[in-house]
């Protein structure tokens, strides 16, 4: 292809292209483009991509559930070492201080 400015738009070939979609790489005029995210973007590729951004919630509540038990299991792991470790440098305590009465 060639630069912007030899660009026709895909849907109206009639007309300029002002801008490339940043999704399908096609060249369309203001009409046929919106600015969505910080990017250029067609009609068509912004309505894909609504669409799946729809579905998207329930995996993000399963993520998020998933996460929880990880940080929970972790927490309970890390508690479990320091009371051990706890516990053992007690009885360690004790055992030294007898020696010395």
């Amino acid at each position: 292809m060639g630069s912007l400015a030899t660009q026709r738009c895909k849907n109206h070939v009639d007309r300029e292209a002002v801008a490339r979609c940043m999704s399908c790489m096609d060249y369309f005029c203001r009409e046929c483009t919106t600015e969505h995210d910080g990017r250029m973007i067609c009609k068509h590729c912004l309505e894909e991509e609504l669409t799946q951004q729809q579905q998207r919630p329930k995996r993000h509540l399963v993520r998020g559930f998933i996460g929880g038990i990880a940080a929970l299991g972790s927490f309970t792991v890390c508690f479990f070492i320091f009371y051990k470790m706890g516990s053992m440098l007690i009885s360690i305590a004790e055992s030294y201080y007898e020696r010395l009465w």
